[in-house]
């Protein structure tokens, strides 16, 4: 057997090594299965064998303590002289109480850095990062700029976040920015006999040592920015960069500092950015409380509107049926008219990266993936490429390099559409033609409707009708959003669905010139399915029109059954009197009203 054989599964016998000898100790290595699944070496951990339970709860007084007691769990330090269980951890959810005013609602989500690669770990990748509507990069002050790894994790993660995921910013955090020898720092050529240099040797030992903390944590959110800029914005130009991308400078020890610290507190950035988990936590508890007293505010309205027994509400309950049933076709012929206007446009980008494509994605595929330049001589590479194979397209090796086959493929699809996508399906905000736009201005109730019944007993189920609508709507955005990233994916998914068999097949491959032969078969399976292109664009208009479809019927169905609950039913039951109720909740309403008005 050749070298290339020999090797093929290195990595992989690498990563199960290390598995079984941190849970199992040296001596798990070449037991049997029966051997390693014997019950006295799951005494600590009873719940991983147990078909009911599988999740081990671990309380503590102090964040200390609990760090000690779940290290074993989330550390794979060897130099511990403890039990390592983190092979068998799937997931670790750590609950901190009295935090309401920071995390109620905020989710805070430790996703494994680039060191890790299997296959487990890059499925978490890509199934939490679409649902991430904050993304924060946590990296040493020192090394923020040059590192390598935060971009790695962008470019190669960047479609699961915006198009096809749900994140509104990008946040880089710089840390141990306290950790400076000003002299070392004030005596680098870029800054000796600076005039910053000549200031700040005139000063003492911590205002000096304040003043580069200082300068150096500016020059840092410079260049951060403009490696923002670089590698993603120019690249990217549908990106707003003033909207997405901020960074801070903090430092969690100067910050702890109570006795002799050399920054205050606002200097260390810590009270900025957990101003920025309160904000969030706070809109999302506005938007539940708005939620709650709009449909409490709802319900009461058509109790006092049940309740009005004049003579002539038959008749005008009738008439405003009618109306109203007339304007939500109406309204629904705008949205309509929207998103044909941008499944058109779609169509139109996707027919030119389809015909982009057929041309050019061998060479793409060839120069990125199958032979890069860089890896030539082909050491080495035969490993991910076979790795490549047997994940269905997909490599992320320990360094943290990803290779992803089928999105080369589908590249040239998606630089025709990333744009337009953009407009369709904004995550910060809402662009005039977005389809998030067009559901929150929908109303079948217009301006002169509401001033015509504003003083009337018909005003109360109008304010019924508001808000079944609203709750409908905010139920449609969640939606489209959620099949939006669908939407968005479709075109890899049908991508990998076509060369799957390719992969199946080069990953039996083995012996002399596995390498060769398996760039031969990915070459040739590529260009005899130049199709898939097309069948990507299909899938993409059907999921694109399905979503149509789903909007159109859901608007038309729940709003026409609340159309029928509240104006259609005789006034013949004997109902409590809600008039205080109402007048309270009108109350509530105004000031929830009022407070999202100041958010925006």
């Amino acid at each position: 057997m050749s070298d290339e054989n020999d090797n093929k599964n290195e990595e992989l016998v690498k990563v199960a090594t290390a598995k079984i000898q941190a849970f199992y100790g040296k001596d798990g290595v070449g037991k049997s299965l029966n051997d390693l699944m014997k019950g006295e070496h799951f005494r600590e951990i009873p719940e991983f064998l147990s078909p009911t339970n599988t999740v081990k709860m671990i309380s503590c007084g102090t964040a200390s303590e609990l760090s000690g007691k779940i290290a074993c769990y989330t550390r794979s330090d060897n130099k511990m002289a403890v039990k390592h269980y983190w092979p068998l951890v799937k997931c670790v959810t750590i609950k901190v109480p009295n935090t309401k005013e920071l995390l109620e609602h905020i989710v805070l989500l430790d996703l494994p850095g680039t060191g890790d690669c299997n296959k487990t770990r890059d499925d978490m990748w890509k199934s939490h990062l679409s649902q991430c509507s904050s993304v924060w990069i946590v990296n040493d002050i020192q090394r923020a700029a040059s590192d390598r790894e935060p971009w790695m994790i962008l470019e190669s993660s960047f479609s699961y976040l915006i198009q096809g995921g749900e994140c509104e910013n990008i946040t880089f955090i710089c840390t141990k920015t306290d950790d400076i020898n000003p002299k070392n720092y004030l005596g680098s050529p870029d800054l000796k006999n600076t005039e910053l240099h000549l200031d700040l040797e005139k000063k003492g030992a911590a205002e000096r040592k304040r003043g580069c903390i200082q300068h150096r944590n500016e020059q840092a959110k410079i260049m951060l920015g403009e490696r923002f800029n670089d590698e993603v914005v120019k690249k990217k130009p549908f990106i707003q960069m003033e909207k997405i991308f901020q960074v801070f400078t903090v430092s969690a020890e100067e910050f702890q500092n109570d006795e002799n610290p050399i920054l205050e507190q606002k200097q260390t950035e810590i009270p900025q950015l957990k101003q920025v988990l309160e904000d969030m936590n706070e809109r999302h508890s506005k938007t539940a409380v708005k939620d709650y007293i709009s449909g409490v505010y709802g319900i009461l309205s058509l109790i006092k509107a049940a309740n009005s027994n004049d003579s002539t509400m038959v008749e005008m309950k009738s008439n405003m049926y009618q109306l109203l049933k007339e304007s939500l076709e109406e309204q629904l012929s705008t949205i309509t008219s929207l998103m044909t206007k941008h499944y058109n446009d779609l169509k139109k980008l996707l027919s030119e990266g389809v015909a982009k494509s057929k041309k050019s994605c061998l060479q793409i595929a060839k120069d990125k993936v199958i032979t890069p330049e860089a890896r030539k001589d082909g050491r080495g590479y035969h490993r991910t490429l076979s790795s490549l194979c047997r994940n269905k397209g997909f490599c992320r090796s320990t360094n943290g390099d990803i290779t992803d086959l089928n999105k080369t493929l589908a590249e040239s699809m998606y630089t025709a559409i990333n744009e337009k996508f953009a407009v369709i399906f904004p995550n910060a905000g809402t662009t005039g033609e977005s389809i998030y736009k067009k559901i929150c201005n929908f109303s079948i109730i217009s301006d002169s409707m509401a001033k015509e019944w504003e003083n009337t007993p018909m005003s109360l189920y109008l304010m019924f009708l508001t808000t079944e609508e609203n709750v409908l709507k905010d139920k449609l955005k969640r939606d489209v959003l959620l099949r939006k990233k669908v939407i968005y994916e479709s075109l890899t998914d049908e991508v990998k669905i076509i060369m799957c068999p390719c992969y199946e097949e080069a990953s039996k491959i083995s012996g002399k010139g596995t390498l060769t032969k398996t760039q031969e078969l990915l070459v040739q399976h590529i260009d005899s399915s130049k199709n898939m292109f097309a069948n990507a664009q299909k899938k993409m208009l059907e999921g694109f029109e399905n979503l149509m479809e789903y909007i159109e019927q859901t608007l038309r169905t729940e709003l026409l059954e609340s159309l029928k609950r509240s104006l259609k039913t005789p006034n013949s039951l004997s109902l409590p009197d809600v008039s205080e109720q109402l007048k309270n909740m009108e109350t509530y309403k105004m000031l929830a009203l009022r407070d999202r008005t100041s958010q925006i």
